[in-house]
């Protein structure tokens, strides 16, 4: 079973991901903490994390690239309400995927089954 670590300062989207994502038979650690998502990453293998860009006191942009350099096999999308010129451009050069809030649970399951397929996976 694939692990997906989410990310947000929001309760009720990581509720709403949390169960989404248990349904479709993921393993799922929750957090509001970067802090947290770090000793988590240190202690198990996460395929996938789903990380707000905006999280309390902290760009989500920092959390992740402190986690890239935990795992770099790691793989994110990267979830925002507030989406901004430079945000986007960012996340555009770089592997990451890219989805704006609100958005549809569907978009999301193709975004895991893309960045999950044996193909899609870092060497």
């Amino acid at each position: 079973m694939e692990r997906i670590l989410i990310i947000d300062d929001c309760k009720v989207m990581r509720d709403f991901l949390s169960d989404f994502l248990k349904e479709e038979g993921f393993d799922v650690y929750v957090t509001e903490d970067p802090d947290d998502a770090v000793g988590e990453l240190k202690r198990h293998h996460y395929a996938l994390c789903i990380c707000d860009m905006h999280l309390s006191g902290i760009d989500g942009m920092a959390v992740v690239a402190q986690l890239e350099g935990e795992d770099p096999k790691l793989r994110f999308i990267i979830t925002d309400s507030l989406p901004d010129q430079r945000s986007v451009e960012q996340i555009e050069q770089s592997a990451y995927a890219y989805v704006h809030k609100p958005f549809e649970l569907d978009q999301i399951r193709e975004l895991i089954r893309h960045f999950l397929q044996p193909s899609k996976q870092p060497k």
